[in-house]
């Protein structure tokens, strides 16, 4: 027996080479999108780059993107921010 709860039919995949066509794909098996995980991504790619990932993902595909410095992601309406602060996860209002 397993806690999953509502996540056990979830997809979550973190692969930092699956893009366009293959999230395409697991909206077309699972009819959902799947949650990405992108950990310090952004620091390796350029402004251009950061762009476009972004813009693909925004208002598809549930993302969570840790960085170092909040600057690397560009702004959408659709942004929301999380801090960790003293072992605890907080949403962090931005501006």
């Amino acid at each position: 027996s397993n806690n999953f709860g509502k996540f056990e039919s979830k997809v979550w995949l973190s692969s930092p080479t699956m893009h366009g066509p293959e999230i395409e794909y697991v909206k077309e098996v699972f009819d959902e999108y799947p949650i990405l995980l992108l950990d310090d991504v952004m620091s390796e790619l350029d402004q251009y780059r950061r762009k476009q990932l972004v813009g693909f993902i925004n208002d598809k595909v549930q993302t969570f993107i840790t960085v170092n410095d909040r600057q690397l992601i560009p702004e959408f309406d659709s942004n929301q921010y999380f801090k960790i602060e003293q072992g605890s996860l907080c949403e962090d209002s931005y501006g």
